[in-house]
């Protein structure tokens, strides 16, 4: 007998035939790598310095890094949902705000971070297929604080993550690396929070278990 193994999302589009490019066509930067899944419906960019920081009364009250990649896409039926998960680590003063902003052709989410954050995140992210045979991927920082105050921030990207197989991508994201880049001195280090990371589910913020979610701190 004959089987069907093409899945199907939540949008009814069939998941089966999508796949990515083996390597990206185009990207702005030399500083990441991407490991694409031999059947070519995974793939993770991962990243060493996608970082933006101010630190003290001399830097500028408002800073940013942009970075692109193209990876070609191919067999997406129109209204297919891909989801992305985008993870990273924000360390911020209490007058300091980093801002995140994700794009995948015509479409994109923005995630705020308050003063006074401590931890890292994933955020979630659903693209659903047009037309187009490339995914166009963009990733924006933003740091911004007060112009009187010397608090600081840190806030980086360290991968960007998709699986076309996947049901359920969002408890599948896998763990989040702890680090911190090393834009702050320590004197502006406060004890690390011991919250999980928060998962983002349509603008709602939820949180995890961190025995569930493989997490171990960093001393």
């Amino acid at each position: 007998m004959l089987r069907n193994t093409a899945t199907k999302n939540v949008s009814g589009a069939t998941m089966g035939d999508a796949t990515f490019g083996q390597a990206a066509t185009f990207n702005t930067e030399v500083g990441f790598s991407l490991d694409v899944s031999p059947d070519k419906k995974a793939f993770t960019a991962a990243f060493s310095g996608l970082a933006v920081g101010i630190d003290g009364r001399s830097a500028a009250p408002v800073a940013s890094r942009v970075f692109s990649f193209v990876l070609p896409l191919s067999g997406a039926e129109p209204g297919l949902e891909i989801p992305f998960a985008v993870s990273g680590f924000v360390l911020s003063g209490n007058a300091a705000n980093g801002h995140l902003v994700f794009s995948v052709n015509d479409q994109s989410m923005v995630a705020d971070f308050p003063a006074n954050s401590d931890n890292s995140f994933v955020q979630q992210f659903k693209y659903k297929a047009g037309s187009a045979t490339e995914a166009r991927i963009t990733v924006c920082l933003l740091a911004d604080r007060d112009s009187g105050s010397d608090s600081a921030i840190s806030l980086n990207v360290t991968t960007i993550s998709n699986k076309l197989r996947c049901r359920n991508f969002v408890e599948d994201a896998g763990p989040v690396p702890m680090a911190r880049t090393p834009l702050i001195p320590q004197s502006h280090y406060r004890a690390r929070s011991r919250d999980p990371p928060a998962i983002v589910r349509d603008g709602v913020s939820s949180h995890i278990g961190r025995r569930e979610y493989g997490i171990v701190d960093v001393p």
